[in-house]
């Protein structure tokens, strides 16, 4: 079985004035990896392929960037593909997935540039946060995320208790 590479971590960057921040080099690494057109460069003053992210904000609903492989958004697309055609639910991911996404290069140091709308909207200054999740990554404000978000792992100890071990949750379902 082949596991497909995952978004993981949590790491704050600088974003300068023109918008331009380095994505951690882990995330970097999966975007690479999940990008079928990426080339890397065979050397520094050579040019490669650069790696592509999808960036989806839809600013009337969304408090953060969530950013997407090529891959990634591949799979979206075949599970949007999947649903009725006209369908209210298919709509509204065809208008967040499709309407409201911006293809950005990871450049040759690193970085992307998060458009101007968005960093005004979402109020990206100064410091900015990345979250893996695994089949994508979000940027927020460190302030937006923390007033925002509980974790989840507090969601799942109000239901199942303070004694919660978070490991029994990887076992497969059972049928009864």
């Amino acid at each position: 079985m082949t596991v497909a590479p995952k978004f993981k971590g949590t790491l704050d960057q600088k974003i300068d004035t023109k918008g331009r921040v380095s994505v951690p080099a882990a995330l970097r690494k999966v975007a690479e990896q999940c990008d079928p057109d990426f080339v890397p460069p065979p050397s520094r003053d050579a040019k490669g392929s650069p790696a592509s992210i999808l960036i989806v904000f839809e600013p009337d609903t969304m408090k953060c960037l969530e950013c997407y492989s090529v891959n990634g958004m591949a799979q979206i697309d075949a599970m949007i593909d999947q649903l009725d055609i006209g369908s209210a639910e298919r709509e509204a991911l065809e208008f967040r997935y499709h309407a409201n996404v911006t293809l950005t290069e990871i450049d040759g140091d690193g970085r992307i540039v998060i458009p101007l709308a968005h960093r005004t909207k979402l109020g990206f200054d100064g410091e900015i946060r990345f979250i893996g999740f695994g089949d994508r990554f979000e940027i927020w404000t460190p302030a937006a995320f923390a007033a925002s978000r509980t974790t989840p792992t507090s969601a799942l100890v109000s239901r199942y208790g303070a004694d919660l071990n978070l490991r029994s949750l990887l076992q497969a379902k059972r049928v009864e």
